[in-house]
């Protein structure tokens, strides 16, 4: 594997990585905590996702964070790529038959794909849920939305109040990583029709 991407090698399950997180797919949309961003002044999209724990694999961490924090029980689905984030331009890098494969890779992170029967429901963690589709996830990387005009698209959205639901509450343009999993889900349809309740 070319050394630029050393920090995405497969094999490292445990250290140096940090975070883990998942995008959980539910009746062919993925749910995103509604959160603050990074400013702390205003909602964004957030992923499910945190800090792995003694002991835990990356995609134990990331099972573990959608039930505390979307209550869903997710399955790990294989991403048809992997993208190393280490680099200034994100490249798809090889992978090995270690499973479940991540979806987003770096020195420090691992972000799986997963689905779920479970009804999403947001816990005392988060603020509320938003569950896109994807072309709901591509216009939010062109332009700035309001819950509002999410809802009227025909997203989802899950307050722990619902009386917020009435504030515009503006969303930034989502970061590139949500263009990139929003153009992995156009090529590769399937994954959002997958139905765990079959398994």
């Amino acid at each position: 594997m070319n050394s630029d991407h050393e920090g995405c090698h497969p094999y490292r399950t445990i250290s140096p990585l940090t975070t883990a997180g998942v995008f959980p797919l539910v009746n062919g949309r993925v749910v995103f905590q509604a959160g603050p961003d990074q400013t702390g002044e205003q909602i964004g999209l957030v992923r499910i996702g945190g800090h792995i724990e003694p002991g835990e694999s990356p995609w134990d961490c990331a099972c573990r964070e959608a039930m505390e924090e979307a209550s869903v029980c997710v399955t790990p689905l294989d991403a048809p790529v992997t993208y190393c984030l280490d680099t200034d331009t994100p490249e798809v890098v090889p992978w090995s038959d270690m499973t479940p494969q991540p979806l987003h890779c770096s020195a420090t992170s691992q972000i799986f794909l997963g689905t779920s029967a479970d009804a999403p429901k947001p816990s005392s963690e988060t603020r509320g849920l938003i569950l896109l589709s994807p072309s709901d996830l591509r216009s939010l990387t062109e332009t700035e939305h309001t819950l509002a005009s999410l809802a009227e698209r025909g997203s989802e959205i899950l307050l722990r109040d619902p009386s917020e639901q009435d504030h515009l509450y503006t969303l930034p343009v989502a970061p590139r990583w949500a263009g990139r999993l929003a153009s992995v889900l156009a090529m590769h349809a399937e994954l959002t029709l997958w139905d765990s309740s079959k398994e």
